[in-house]
């Protein structure tokens, strides 16, 4: 018999921030508060949708690719969810069985802009 896993809000404030139709938030909290995560659960809702492209974005990537980081935290929340996710370490990028992408990069300092150039010219 296989357990079912329940992917959802632990806490008023994860519920309120997986819920909100905002198109922007500023979410504060010290470390450890799960916002990371949340933002991780948050992608879940839209990963139906082949189109859906989002980034997650860390001053570094050791915050990201380390043991333990973003992208490994994603790797695992997301398996079990859609268990043909593909992993494409080159890219720092998971890939769902319905083509929806989530990327993961780092913004270590003002000339890293230009790796984001026009990507976001769609957000309102």
């Amino acid at each position: 018999m296989t357990d079912a896993v329940t992917i959802g809000p632990a806490s008023p404030f994860q519920e309120k921030y997986l819920t909100s139709n905002a198109q922007i938030m500023l979410v504060g909290g010290a470390a450890g508060s799960s916002k990371s995560y949340v933002g991780l659960m948050r992608h879940l809702r839209f990963v139906d949708d082949p189109n859906y492209r989002a980034y997650c974005i860390r001053k570094n990537s050791s915050a990201i690719m380390a043991s333990g980081g973003l992208f490994w935290e994603a790797v695992k929340l997301y398996t079990q969810f859609d268990p043909k996710i593909k992993v494409k370490l080159k890219d720092q990028k998971i890939v769902f069985s319905s083509g929806a992408e989530i990327s993961f990069s780092h913004y270590e300092n003002d000339t890293a802009a230009k790796k984001y150039q026009g990507k976001f010219d769609c957000l309102v």
